[in-house]
């Protein structure tokens, strides 16, 4: 069997039937689908992991009019790390980039997952949204606890996914994209561990 690429994980995206209107799941709830209490570190594919959570959330993105896009490299070694903590961390990302374009102030709302190798084993998870962004002052602190940007909410996705990449050895942070929109970047190692040098 061929090894899955970033078009076959597109067509999965594309063909794979969103959430049935008979069991409507809405933002607020989508951030306990995931949770557990004991962490499972084997190897994960970190392609696999982002598409099985974008095909959970299909459904509300396209009812709530938000365009995704997957740019998924081709042959990325799998990264060290308890997959469904990895998978809450892209949730929490996804969720809050797609929460941030609720106003459509920006027009229209896209958001778009890429993943990329920068250096040998070193992973980057990048999700570009379209929404109204925040200062430069304010880059850091939306990792900090009960602090959002949201009119809802409690701030604590971030925080919790931050904490989770800490226990993984990677990182996470966030750049704005020109005038509107924020890009969120999550980096992870196939040895789990990004290095002192990459930082």
């Amino acid at each position: 069997m061929e090894p899955p690429t970033s078009e076959s994980y597109g067509r999965r995206w594309r063909t794979s039937p969103p959430t049935p209107s008979g069991q409507p799941r809405s933002f607020a709830g989508c951030e306990g689908w995931f949770r557990k209490e004991r962490s499972e570190y084997k190897r994960a594919d970190v392609n696999a992991l982002i598409v099985e959570v974008m095909m959970l959330l299909r459904g509300e993105l396209e009812s709530k009019g938000i365009g995704v896009q997957l740019s998924l490299a081709k042959d990325l070694p799998p990264v060290l790390g308890d997959a469904i903590q990895l998978q809450q961390v892209v949730l929490n990302v996804v969720l809050n980039a797609a929460e941030a374009m609720a106003d459509r102030s920006t027009g229209r709302a896209f958001l778009s997952v890429e993943t990329v190798e920068h250096h040998a084993g070193i992973i980057e998870i990048s999700v570009r949204d379209s929404g109204p962004g925040v200062k430069d002052i304010d880059l850091e602190r939306i990792f900090e606890p009960f602090v959002t940007t949201k009119s809802t909410g409690l701030g604590m996705g971030l925080s919790i996914s931050r904490s989770i990449l800490d226990a993984h050895g990677g990182r996470m942070w966030a750049t704005r994209n020109g005038e509107h929109g924020l890009t969120g970047h999550i980096e992870l190692s196939h040895e789990g561990r990004v290095r002192d040098d990459d930082r």
